[in-house]
């Protein structure tokens, strides 16, 4: 599959590609920009693939302890990580990237399905609607000044997070 620039960077959408396998696709309805690919049924690690690169997302975890997403780029560099407190609701995710971006991803307001990536620096920098029961989320770019590769990436992170929460959240009971 062919990758395209980001060019109307207002809405997007997360389009899960059937019910079965692990891919999600990155999209305006006309042009795609990159794909989330898991590794198999646990979808701790998967790939990306984008215009702007590739990155694989590793997993790490202490039972009873913080979980750490690990994000390599294609030549296994270390590019950042995502820290996933055990309880989820008082520790949101935090990411710190190797250039010195952080963020955090938390929900918009509590009783909301939509989520946020918000910078200390800049404030919320994209919203990630968790359509319950659709195949399809949807992305709004809040920050102008976000680069095209970081909406990318934060999309796929977003969506990444919201699968182990799933996963989280049934197995909690």
């Amino acid at each position: 599959m062919e990758f395209q620039k980001i060019k109307d960077r207002k809405t997007l959408y997360l389009i899960r590609q059937d019910l079965f396998n692990g891919e999600y696709v990155l999209t305006d309805h006309q042009n795609n920009f990159g794909k989330l690919t898991y590794d198999g049924l646990a979808r701790e690690t998967a790939e990306i693939g984008s215009y702007y690169g590739d990155w694989k997302l590793g997993y790490d975890f202490e039972p009873f302890g913080n979980a750490q997403i690990i994000i390599y780029d294609n030549t296994d560099l270390f590019l950042g990580e995502i820290i996933v407190g055990y309880n989820y609701l008082h520790q949101p995710p935090s990411l710190a990237m190797a250039d010195g971006f952080t963020g955090i991803f938390s929900k918009t307001d509590l009783l909301s399905n939509t989520y946020q990536w918000k910078s200390n620096i800049s404030g919320s920098l994209i919203h990630i609607k968790n359509a319950l029961f659709s195949m399809t989320n949807t992305i709004t770019v809040i920050d102008d000044d976000i680069t095209e590769e970081k909406i990318t990436l934060l999309s796929f992170l977003a969506q990444h997070l919201l699968i182990l929460k799933g996963r989280r959240k049934q197995s909690s009971y």
